[in-house]
């Protein structure tokens, strides 16, 4: 095998890494949108009846079926939601 056949395998090996890391990128942020969706739909219809109040992780993990772990990566990485200040563990929109 020549040197030009090795370069040419290792340049399909570094495009193929990043042809996986590029779709694996776009899989988890479109996978974060879709729990922000939820999320933040939740947030709106509690916010509705409850007077704006701030939403635990638990309530929110307990009626959107989301992890509460994927609850609170979701609500610190979103500019949609904002954590309260007043009560630990809580969360409403910004």
């Amino acid at each position: 095998m020549g040197l030009a056949a090795i370069k040419t395998w290792a340049l399909q090996g570094v495009l193929a890494t990043l042809l996986v890391v590029f779709v694996l990128g776009i899989f988890g942020w479109l996978k974060f949108k879709r729990d922000e969706r939820i999320v933040t739909g939740f947030l709106k219809r509690s916010g509705i009846e409850t007077g704006r109040i701030p939403a635990t992780t638990q309530a929110i993990s307990s009626a959107t079926k989301l992890s509460e772990e994927r609850i609170g990566k979701v609500c610190s990485k979103s500019t949609l939601i904002r954590r309260s200040r007043r009560e630990k563990g809580s969360w409403k929109l910004s």
